[in-house]
């Protein structure tokens, strides 16, 4: 059917409207209505976007490769085609198409984030350092996050001399003045949920702190490192930690009065979660295990898993054994939360931690989710076998099983 020009101009207007507005399902109908070959570059560029969002990736790459052989690589269409097939788990393509988009986009933008990504999902340190430097470098302004990712990662190659500079450089924190606070949890035990609700009801500020340990390769960000520590002196914080009690963190520890707040999870199901948000999100975690086992990207998921059971979960166990260790060693130093009383009443559990952090106790317990998935215990049967959770059970330090309801 031939088009006539109003009826086109009346389409491609009520397309960039539905765009506009996010009524992406309305704008691909329209754009569909139109030639594709009279799409300006803008209206093509859109039609991509909205088919990517909707999750029609293999319509919005065509069409995002077509946009480049018809109008040139621009820096917004292969950062979308880049965007795509990072989606689509094609890191290597990813990265290929992030890197021609960063040479054409003013430094520090969206290509410069994707390049970052893809290199982290390749296992590639060095290279994804690099990336991230040159967002901070080049962004208006670094924000705490990206800076306590880079410290993570130079820590974790071991380079940690870098780290003070790289602190210095952020603006100060925007948190009302007060002193911190600290939770420490172990990593995926949904101490960042606990944090976040405890913040609030104290009319605190949020924020996870901490630094890799390349002989903890794999296990995130258990050095409490003092200069990320300084940056939030006289703020009122609630810091998220992984910290061990290693040495190099007793006088980190020593700022906070006693007793620390340690949350803990069954480590299987940890494990399992841990393992499961480096296949979700990639990026920082995947690179932790790449530096644990060289060539980790290459592997099947089930063999992933699979060292991550023999060279991981150790790490769990050591993390946990320090903290038992100082309990029995110093009565009245440490209190212990877990993760499965969390389930079992989340709001109550969040009361008693905010009254130990001075909230008022009649102050109502909201409860913030953060990085919270399926919020339920036991996961690791289902991925383990009987033998397998057996065994890792039978290695718990210190009576833990028993001490905390963890069960074979």
């Amino acid at each position: 059917m031939q088009r006539t020009p109003n009826l086109t101009v009346a389409t491609q207007t009520a397309a960039e409207a539905a765009y506009a507005r996010g009524d992406l399902p309305a704008a691909i109908a329209a754009y569909e209505r139109l030639d594709p070959q009279a799409l300006s570059a803008p209206l093509h560029l859109h039609f991509a976007h909205a088919l990517a969002l909707t999750g029609e990736l293999e319509r919005a790459e065509r069409l995002a490769m077509d946009h480049v052989s018809r109008f040139g690589s621009t820096a917004a269409a292969c950062s979308l085609a880049a965007a795509i097939a990072q989606k689509r788990g094609d890191h290597g393509r990813c990265l290929s198409l992030a890197a021609v988009a960063e040479q054409l986009e003013q430094p520090g933008g969206a290509a410069n984030r994707l390049v970052y990504a893809a290199l982290a999902h390749l296992g590639a340190l060095p290279e994804a350092i690099g990336a991230l430097g040159r967002l901070i470098a080049f962004g208006a302004q670094p924000s705490y996050t990206e800076v306590n990712d880079l410290c993570a990662l130079y820590g974790l190659a071991g380079q940690p001399d870098t780290i003070p500079a790289l602190v210095a450089r952020l603006p100060p924190s925007d948190a009302r003045p007060g002193e911190p606070r600290l939770l420490v949890a172990m990593p995926k035990s949904g101490g960042a949920t606990i944090a976040a609700s405890v913040a609030s009801r104290c009319g605190a500020m949020f924020t996870g702190v901490g630094v890799d340990l390349p002989d903890w390769a794999g296990f995130p960000a258990p050095w409490l490192h003092p200069d990320l520590l300084g940056y939030f002196a006289g703020r009122q914080v609630m810091l998220l930690s992984h910290a061990a009690a290693l040495p190099r963190n007793q006088a980190a520890l020593a700022r906070f009065p006693l007793p620390i707040v340690v949350h803990l999870r069954d480590p299987r199901d940890a494990l399992v979660s841990l393992f499961e948000m480096g296949e979700s999100y990639g990026g920082l975690q995947f690179l932790r295990f790449a530096r644990c086992c060289p060539g980790y990207a290459l592997l099947s998921p089930a063999d992933r898993l699979g060292v991550l059971r023999e060279r991981v979960y150790p790490i769990y166990l050591q993390w946990i054994d320090s903290w038992l260790q100082i309990a029995d060693r110093e009565p009245g130093a440490v209190t212990f939360s877990t993760y499965e009383a969390f389930l079992e009443d989340p709001e109550a559990l969040v009361a008693r931690l905010s009254v130990r952090y001075g909230a008022d106790p009649g102050t109502d317990a909201q409860i913030h989710s953060v990085h919270f998935r399926q919020g339920r215990s036991g996961a690791h049967r289902e991925i383990f076998t009987a033998a397998q959770s057996r065994d890792m059970f039978d290695a718990l330090p210190g009576r833990a099983g028993e001490r905390f309801g963890w069960q074979p």
